[in-house]
């Protein structure tokens, strides 16, 4: 995809978002879900429950979830997947956190001669997050934080966008991946559950109130520091089951990247 465009991209630096813990004016707070009791067996597909909100109102950007295909050297970027649910039609998920991180599957090496950037927008296209990355790194699942200039207001709507310029002989040749995040308050009875749950647990207290991007990282995180764990493969395997991403849960983690 052409990327000329896109808008000039700003690079801002990062300030830490303090935690929300109240609804909005006029909005009551949703009581949190609790997940069902875990075993001490593995997790099974019943017990890790993606419980998926209703997509973001109406006029919210359908997003990309795929690089797509493309020409030269961009076509071995073509599979370039972000690892965020579809619904309706809308590539989005849900956070609590100040800087959320987002998962991507990378389906072929980068070096430093393949630069990627990463942006965060506002409703009204204000960028709040704009950096320059650089890579050194094989295929698999990498993960990208995004740490905002300004807090981000809970319930809003906020626009993340990938780009991979993947032809050094033509800059604006790319591939891209974008899509929409929602900021949500942790309920004060969900947080009082996650400070005594196991990371386990908190992914599937996330999962059970349809917050897919805490879930997610938290499942990752999880799954890198116990690769030989049962529960945490078989926790992993079944949320990427149910967004569709099946054929990704067997990728390897790749590190990556540096602003």
């Amino acid at each position: 995809m052409n990327y000329a465009a896109l808008r000039p991209l700003v690079l801002v630096s990062a300030l830490a978002w303090g935690a929300v813990t109240c609804a909005p004016p006029g909005q009551a707070q949703e009581p949190p879900i609790s997940a069902p009791a875990a075993p001490a067996e593995a997790l099974s597909r019943s017990q890790i429950l993606f419980n998926a909100p209703p997509p973001p109102r109406q006029g919210t950007p359908g997003g990309r979830s795929q690089g797509g295909a493309s020409r030269g050297p961009c076509q071995d970027f073509a599979g370039l997947t972000a690892l965020v649910p579809t619904t309706d039609g809308v590539v989005w998920g849900q956070t609590t956190q100040a800087a959320p991180s987002l998962w991507v599957y990378l389906p072929h090496p980068l070096s430093a001669n393949t630069p990627l950037e990463l942006t965060l927008q506002d409703a009204n296209d204000n960028y709040l997050y704009a950096t320059s990355l650089e890579a050194d790194t094989s295929p698999g699942l990498i993960q990208f934080e995004i740490a905002p200039e300004t807090p981000l207001q809970p319930d809003q709507l906020y626009t993340w966008t990938l780009v991979i310029s993947c032809d050094p002989a033509q800059p604006t040749e790319s591939v891209f991946v974008n899509g929409t995040l929602q900021p949500v308050p942790l309920a004060p009875g969900l947080q009082a559950q996650m400070a005594v749950a196991s990371k386990l647990e908190q992914a599937r207290l996330y999962a059970a109130n349809g917050i897919w991007h805490d879930a997610l990282n938290t499942l990752a995180t999880h799954q890198q520091a116990q690769p030989a764990s049962a529960q945490a493969t078989s926790a992993w395997v079944d949320l990427l089951q149910q967004a569709g991403f099946e054929d990704l849960a067997s990728e390897p983690f790749s590190p990556c990247c540096l602003p």
